[in-house]
């Protein structure tokens, strides 16, 4: 789901030559992301031919899909959607911040990973959430004050849960085929990172 394509290739071409053991392998080269970047390897894009230049460079380096994240803009993110269905290529990856869930299912993003941006797109408050969500963060907040404020604005987003909403998006998903795929196991250890007192780390 991210990494070099050269280093990526190699591997493949060693499972593939029985050189070494390993599954069948499918990959993604650098993700593909606003600035600045949120992960490494990535390739920044911040216009609509900078995201249709770098759908045409992974593919024809042989990357199977593309991977997106969560600072893309909007303008680089649905050009991104048309340059993979125009190259016949599957687009995957984060729902960017600035885009709904909605909106990605509609533009072809073949699956939504950690379901970033499904909870939102389940509230009755998703556009004013999303606006304090990408608001620039207080001058001189501190640690405390920054967990505080991502507990109301937690709190804000399950109080504002429309089971009428997620079953509308739910549906979409549905007729889109937009696969999800939650990690689990990693969201709750990042929920859950301390052990239990009484028992061993919490896990899915």
């Amino acid at each position: 789901m991210g990494g070099r394509v050269d280093l990526l290739k190699q591997l493949r071409h060693e499972i593939d030559s029985g050189e070494r053991l390993g599954p069948q392998l499918f990959f993604t080269g650098p993700y593909l992301d606003g600035n600045p970047a949120s992960f490494q390897p990535s390739i920044v894009v911040q216009n609509a031919t900078e995201a249709q230049n770098a759908v045409r460079q992974l593919k024809s380096e042989g990357v199977d899909f593309i991977k997106v994240q969560s600072r893309l803009q909007p303008q680089a993110y649905f050009a991104i959607a048309q340059e993979a269905q125009k190259d016949d290529i599957r687009f995957v990856g984060h729902v960017p911040d600035s885009v709904t869930a909605a909106q990605a299912s509609e533009a072809g993003q073949a699956s939504i990973e950690h379901l970033t941006g499904v909870l939102l797109g389940c509230s009755t408050k998703e556009e004013e959430l999303r606006q304090r969500r990408l608001k620039a963060l207080p001058r001189g907040e501190n640690f405390s004050q920054s967990l505080e404020r991502d507990r109301v604005w937690n709190r804000d987003l399950l109080a504002s849960y429309s089971a009428g909403k997620a079953d509308r998006l739910f549906r979409k998903f549905a007729a889109n085929h937009t696969w999800q795929i939650p990690t689990l196991p990693l969201l709750i250890d990042l929920a859950y990172s301390r052990r239990n007192p009484t028992g061993p780390t919490i896990r899915a």
